[in-house]
């Protein structure tokens, strides 16, 4: 029963990534915008002295 739910959960994912791929596209790039302009840079003297 629970490989069948998790089946359906990933077709389920699959074809709404096909189906809004623009909204998709759009929400990855945020995020990785995101993580350039505030993970890396709080991160980054960190990982400079722990080198």
């Amino acid at each position: 029963m629970y490989s069948v739910l998790k089946a359906i959960a990933v077709i389920f994912l699959t074809a709404n990534i096909v189906l809004f791929s623009d909204k998709m596209t759009s929400a990855a790039l945020n995020g990785l915008y995101l993580w350039l302009n505030t993970v890396i840079p709080s991160l980054f003297p960190f990982m400079v002295i722990s080198s």
